[in-house]
């Protein structure tokens, strides 16, 4: 038994340096290395072995394993230092640093929220039309977004009104039809129609480019936004200094 938990070990470690570990054989990676002392040295000298501190850009980092390094070599039989960055925190780290998929998503989930209704409706409208459009929004609201798509998009046939479109793609967005929710975003010229929504469809777009790992196209769409005078511009810029 020792021996296939050691076997399977190994496995995972050897995944991990080949960039072939799966997010949930991450995890399972992290809690044999927190609960295993040996492994988890074993581990960190694979590290300095095949020069991962030396590929990582980001110095902080780099400081901190070689603090560690040299509390290794001098307390080498006793337990992971008590002042030293938890192995989970540096495990982390540096598999963001490894895989850019998993970076992006994660930035991606931490960024994505559902644009809130800013479309002020009465209790009951005046007509059937304002009914339904209540009706989308509610839908909206209580995240029944494949619905709330459907709905935005015949008032947006009806009406134009360009708000129902950005709805409707933030609702395609929320219900993970990421391809469907860019095509909508992008087939109307928010900037040439002077729209409210013009940044935040720009936001928006960025997440959803990001989702889809392409971050080329995302950052460009995150640029526009940092460069406005929007109220999320903020948030771009910082988003933009986290990819670069």
């Amino acid at each position: 038994m020792c021996e296939e938990k050691n076997m399977k070990s190994e496995n995972l470690i050897e995944k991990y340096f080949n960039g072939s570990l799966s997010k949930e054989e991450f995890l399972e990676l992290e809690k044999r290395i927190d609960e295993d002392e040996k492994l988890r040295f074993s581990f960190y000298e694979q590290l300095e072995v095949q020069k991962a501190i030396s590929k990582i850009k980001h110095q902080p980092l780099k400081d901190r394993f070689k603090k560690l390094e040299e509390n290794q070599k001098r307390k080498r039989n006793r337990k992971w230092p008590i002042y030293a960055a938890s192995i989970a925190a540096i495990l982390t780290t540096i598999f963001l640093l490894y895989d850019p998929a998993v970076n992006n998503e994660m930035l991606f989930a931490e960024h994505f929220r559902v644009y809130p209704n800013v479309i002020l409706l009465s209790n009951r409208g005046e007509n059937n039309k304002e009914d339904f459009v209540k009706e989308a929004f509610l839908l909206y609201e209580t995240k029944n977004y494949k619905k709330a798509s459907d709905a935005f998009n015949k008032l947006y046939s009806i009406s134009k009104e360009d708000y129902f479109l950005f709805y409707q793609g933030i609702s395609l967005l929320a219900d993970n039809n990421f391809q469907k929710g860019i095509d909508v975003l992008e087939n109307y010229n928010w900037e040439k129609n002077n729209s409210d929504f013009t940044q935040k469809a720009n936001w928006y777009l960025g997440l959803a480019y990001l989702k889809q790992n392409k971050l080329l196209i995302s950052k460009s769409y995150f640029n526009k936004v940092a460069n406005s005078n929007d109220d999320i511009a903020p948030q771009a810029i910082l988003l933009l200094k986290e990819l670069n």
